[in-house]
């Protein structure tokens, strides 16, 4: 600062040499004479109009700087430009300016059942020296299955450190990977930054691993076998959340084979209000399912009592019925369908304010309004064998709470 203070050496070379005494930056000049310590001390003294750029001779007045001067060579700057210059060489450099960071920057909801809800959250933090303010709130842009839980309004400021925790929920109506982002913006000039978020809509209880296994039925490579091969056996599996049976569209591929043709195998909805997971009804002409309190779709394949129309045949059932533990209690019963035996069949199920359809392979076998059907239910499968024994599996299973009006293939 002493070298852009230097003076021009025509007019003032007392006021340089006073500069070179006290700095010792300068060679000495042959022909400075030194002036008087009176004057020196005058001239040090004397105050100063920084509100102009001056000069000032050691022996006289202050000199106000001609403006011609300007741009012609001259080393005379303004006084308040110097102290300026000084004020910004002595500050030191640290930031003052907040710093946003969100984090993390990428959100996966993985796989949530359809009509189910996942709740997401991400973390818009100061991890700056200053405060923070948020110029631009931003909002999710997207997929309509994810929504804000929380609003980050405009001109929220943050201290340094501090956090705030924004939350999104994942609903999906339908299958399949979908995705959203959210930007959101700072004063710290670091511009735009995003969070994004993906998510899978999945049948519901398409995991079977996570189903709750009774009796002789276990967890297959392909799905569950509700029956080996074994006489007078039963066997269940139930998915362990409750759903509503308002608007319900459930698929899966029924197999019945390996065995002499005995007995079949049920859909259940189980009355969640009285029963469990661990239901399991009675063995034989039971079909794993007498005793469950709910309505049934059956798959048989032998006549097990006298208004069983056949030994193949598809039925509604509702339960439980008084007389025998083991017998159903038939809402209506259909033979006219493919053979359910020895071939996989591709089986929906529907259920719209209290209408039940059912669909074999694509085609409509049948449309009740069954008593008793549950508002809240267990979804699960049954099966038993008698005398005769099959093996009883499902697999592909889809479940969709609040499908579309006209479920089936």
């Amino acid at each position: 600062m002493l070298q852009k203070t230097r003076m021009r050496q025509s007019r003032c070379l007392a006021t340089e040499a006073v500069l070179t005494l006290l700095c010792g930056c300068r060679q000495a000049n042959p022909d400075f004479v030194a002036p008087a310590d009176a004057e020196v001390d005058a001239a040090i003294a004397a105050p100063v109009d920084v509100a102009s750029p001056v000069r000032r001779d050691l022996g006289g007045a202050a000199d106000v700087a001609d403006p011609a001067d300007a741009g012609s060579g001259s080393d005379v700057f303004p006084a308040d430009a110097r102290v300026a210059d000084m004020a910004v060489a002595d500050a030191p450099a640290a930031a003052s300016l907040g710093h946003l960071k969100l984090t993390p920057v990428a959100v996966s909801a993985g796989d949530v059942a359809l009509g189910a809800t996942r709740l997401l959250s991400f973390a818009v933090t100061n991890v700056g020296v200053g405060p923070l303010t948020i110029t631009m709130p931003g909002g999710l842009v997207g997929s309509a299955a994810f929504t804000a839980g929380t609003k980050l309004g405009a001109g929220t400021v943050l201290a340094p450190g501090a956090s705030l925790a924004e939350r999104v929920l994942f609903e999906p109506a339908g299958r399949g990977l979908v995705s959203a982002r959210w930007d959101i913006g700072g004063d710290d000039g670091m511009g735009i930054q995003a969070v994004t978020f993906s998510g899978t809509g999945a049948p519901v209880g398409a995991d079977l691993a996570s189903w709750r296994i009774n009796g002789v039925a276990h967890v297959s490579a392909s799905g569950i076998d509700l029956t080996g091969v074994q006489t007078y056996a039963a066997g269940s599996a139930f998915m362990q959340t409750v759903v509503s049976t308002a608007k319900l569209e459930i698929s899966f591929d029924a197999e019945i084979d390996m065995g002499t043709g005995g007995d079949g195998m049920t859909l259940t909805l189980a009355d969640a209000t009285r029963t469990t997971p661990q239901a399991l009804g009675a063995a034989g002409r039971g079909l794993g399912y007498a005793g469950i309190p709910g309505v049934a779709v059956a798959l048989v394949t032998l006549k097990g009592d006298m208004i069983a129309p056949s030994d193949n045949f598809v039925g509604v059932a509702a339960g439980p019925r008084s007389g025998p533990s083991d017998l159903v209690n038939w809402v209506t019963t259909n033979a006219v369908v493919p053979p359910l035996r020895m071939q996989k069949r591709a089986v929906c199920v529907s259920t719209i304010a209290g209408a039940l359809k059912v669909w074999i392979d694509g085609v409509l076998v049948m449309g009740t309004n069954p008593p008793d059907l549950p508002a809240m239910a267990f979804v699960g499968f049954t099966a038993a064998s008698g005398g005769s024994t099959d093996r009883h599996a499902v697999s592909n299973v889809s479940i969709v709470v609040g499908g579309a009006d006209q479920p089936g293939p």
